[in-house]
């Protein structure tokens, strides 16, 4: 549905006929602050597990930037999680020049208020935008 309506565009990661990934552009992100000022996000994006480390998640989000471009965007914005599963995606991000977005971290898109308690899950996040 979301693609019918152009608010998300998918893309695949393959080798082959072998599926290694995949990750998305939001152009209505969830996420406030991007909301309020017209950034897509590039969402969800996962690598095999057997593929990471390789280059394969640089050029996906490469690729999602590139539709955002053609899009006529001038920034983008990106979110990822604070435990160790997302290190790869932390490291990635910081090299391809992502930078925090200056609004802290979010539990399930909304900020988290000091002294308060949190899962640390999938839901954790910061964000982090790029100029095109």
């Amino acid at each position: 549905m979301e693609q019918n309506t152009n608010s998300r565009t998918v893309c695949i990661a393959k080798i082959g006929d072998e599926f290694i990934g995949y990750g998305s552009l939001l152009n209505n992100t969830e996420y406030p602050e991007f909301k309020r000022v017209g950034i897509p996000e590039i969402h969800d994006v996962w690598i095999s597990a057997e593929y990471r480390g390789r280059g394969f998640g640089k050029r996906l989000v490469q690729h999602l930037e590139e539709i955002a471009i053609k899009e006529n965007y001038k920034q983008v914005g990106i979110g990822v999680g604070l435990y160790k599963d997302y290190g790869f995606a932390q490291k990635l991000y910081v090299r391809m020049g992502y930078i925090p977005d200056g609004n802290g971290v979010t539990y399930k898109y909304q900020p988290v208020t000091p002294g308060d308690s949190y899962s640390v899950d999938d839901d954790l996040v910061i964000w982090f935008t790029k100029d095109l």
